[in-house]
C-alpha cells in the first residue's frame, strides 16, 4: 500500500531526490489523520471527555518516537492513519452485526493489512467477537471483503517467491515461510532467544522514554508498575473496544515472537497504549481508595 502511495506522489513530482520532501509532507499529513482518528476513537468507543480525548490524540501522535518515524519515508504514519478508522468501523460491525458495515470493515482491514502485514490480526479479532455475539453473517461478509485484498496478494507473493534472493526473503518475501524456516531450524532455543531479545529491546525503549535513570532497580520497579497498570486497564478497554483489545493482544504476541527489532511495531500502534494505561491507573486508584 505505501509504495503505491509513493508511486502516485512520484508521478506528481518526478524530480528525485527533491520529491523526498513531498513524501515527508505526506507522512505529516497521515500523522494528522491519525491524530483525528485517535480523537474520534476516544470519544466514540472509550467515551472520553473532549479534553482527555484531545490529550490522548496529541500524546499518541506527537510523541518523539512517532515524530522520528514520520521524518523518514516509512509506512507507519499511513498505517496509523488507516488503523483508527478501520478499528472504529470493525467495532461498530461487531456491535450491530450489520452486514453492510461488516463489508466496509473487511475492505478497510484488508487495505490496512496491505500497508503493514500485522494489520491482518484485526480481522480474526473482529471475527471472534462477531461469532461470540452471534453475528455470523457479518463475520463471513467481513472475511470475504478482506480476502479481496489479502488472497490475490498472497497468491502473487507465493508465485514470485523463488525470484527473491534468500538473504532478502525476510523483508521482501513471504513472511510466513521465512518465519517457519527459522523456527524449524532453531527450535525452542531460537524461540527463547527471540523472546528475550525483543523483551530487552522494548525495555530499553520504554526506560528511555518514561524513566531514564541509570540505576537498574528503580527502572525495574517502574516497569513492573507500568505492566500492572496496563493489565488493570484491560477490563474497561475490553468492555468498550473488544476488537481493538483482541487485535492489540494478537499483534503483540507476534511481535514478541518475531525475529526483528520490535520498536517499529510498537510505534505503529502507539496511540492505542495510552487509554489502556490511563484506564489501568484509574482502576488502581479506585481500588486503593
Amino acid at each position: 500500500g505505501y509504495p503505491l502511495v509513493l508511486a502516485a506522489l512520484w508521478n506528481l513530482w518526478p524530480s528525485f531526490p527533491d520529491n523526498i520532501v513531498l513524501f515527508k509532507f505526506a507522512n505529516a499529513f497521515f500523522l494528522a489523520g491519525a491524530a483525528v482518528g485517535t480523537y474520534r476513537f476516544c470519544r466514540t468507543r472509550w467515551r472520553l471527555a473532549p479534553p482527555w480525548a484531545a490529550a490522548t490524540a496529541i500524546v499518541g501522535t506527537l510523541s518523539v518516537v512517532v515524530l522520528l518515524i514520520t521524518g523518514v519515508v516509512l509506512s507507519e504514519p499511513l498505517f496509523l492513519a488507516l488503523l483508527l478508522p478501520s478499528l472504529l468501523v470493525a467495532e461498530r460491525a461487531a456491535d450491530d452485526g450489520d452486514v453492510r458495515v461488516a463489508i466496509l470493515a473487511g475492505l478497510l482491514l484488508g487495505a490496512l493489512a496491505m500497508v503493514r502485514t500485522l494489520g491482518v490480526f484485526a480481522i480474526p479479532a473482529a471475527g471472534l467477537i462477531m461469532l461470540r455475539r452471534g453475528h455470523w453473517r457479518a463475520m463471513l461478509a467481513m472475511g470475504a471483503a478482506a480476502s479481496l485484498f489479502i488472497v490475490p496478494w498472497q497468491r502473487w507473493v507465493m508465485a514470485h517467491q523463488g525470484e527473491i534472493a534468500h538473504p532478502l526473503v525476510g523483508k521482501y518475501g513471504s513472511y510466513g515461510g521465512w518465519l517457519v524456516e527459522g523456527y524449524s531450524a532453531g527450535g525452542w532455543t531460537f524461540a527463547r532467544d527471540v523472546l528475550v531479545r525483543n523483551a530487552q529491546d522494548i525495555d530499553r525503549t520504554i526506560s528511555y522514554m518514561f524513566f531514564p535513570v541509570q540505576v537498574a532497580w528503580p527502572r525495574a520497579i517502574a516497569l513492573a508498575a507500568l505492566l500492572v497498570f496496563l493489565l488493570a486497564g484491560t477490563k474497561r478497554y475490553a468492555r468498550n473496544a473488544p476488537v481493538t483489545l483482541g487485535f492489540l493482544g494478537g499483534y503483540m504476541l507476534v511481535v514478541m515472537l518475531w525475529p526483528f527489532e520490535p520498536n517499529r511495531f510498537l510505534i505503529a500502534v502507539w496511540p492505542l497504549w495510552f487509554p489502556l494505561l490511563g484506564f489501568g491507573v484509574s482502576a488502581c486508584w479506585r481500588a486503593g481508595v
